[in-house]
């Protein structure tokens, strides 16, 4: 995620009024997220598609860490295709942290288990807002 859609999330939450949900333990561990999102992508908000996506972003790689690429609107789109923004790695804590190339700056976050498909990424910060993303499996395409 960009730091623009952090920053958006924030402050979403502030005017929403409580409407974003609030991250809270449990958080998946190392395990998890290892099996979670290597290998694929991660689509925001939750059960989005390719129109309704706010980002897609794949995590490309294997084990503990790889290259992070934005998908936008696919490999061989002539004016925005995809290309890769940073990397990610997973801590043996199970947070992981996307660093972003060019400024971008790095973010580490909980991963947190929604249920029925829905995963929240979580800054730890007390009453920080829940960031929502469901998983498409594979990198070979964008979210469903």
């Amino acid at each position: 995620m960009k730091r623009l859609m952090v920053t958006s999330f924030v402050l979403l939450a502030g005017f929403s009024g409580g409407v974003m949900a609030v991250c809270t333990a449990p958080y998946l561990d190392a395990n998890a997220v290892g099996n979670l999102l290597p290998g694929n992508t991660v689509c925001s908000p939750a059960n989005c598609n390719q129109t309704t996506c706010t980002w897609q972003e794949q995590h490309r790689g294997s084990g503990a860490s790889g290259t992070l690429w934005d998908y936008k609107k696919g490999a061989s789109d002539p004016v925005d295709p995809t290309k890769q923004v940073g990397n990610w790695s997973i801590a043996s804590n199970g947070r992981i942290t996307h660093s972003y190339t060019g400024g971008g700056g790095s973010f580490t976050y909980a991963v947190k288990d929604n249920g029925g498909g829905s995963y929240g990424f979580c800054s730890g910060a007390p009453g920080s807002p829940e960031i929502p993303f469901s998983v498409k499996s594979g990198v070979s395409a964008g979210c469903p």
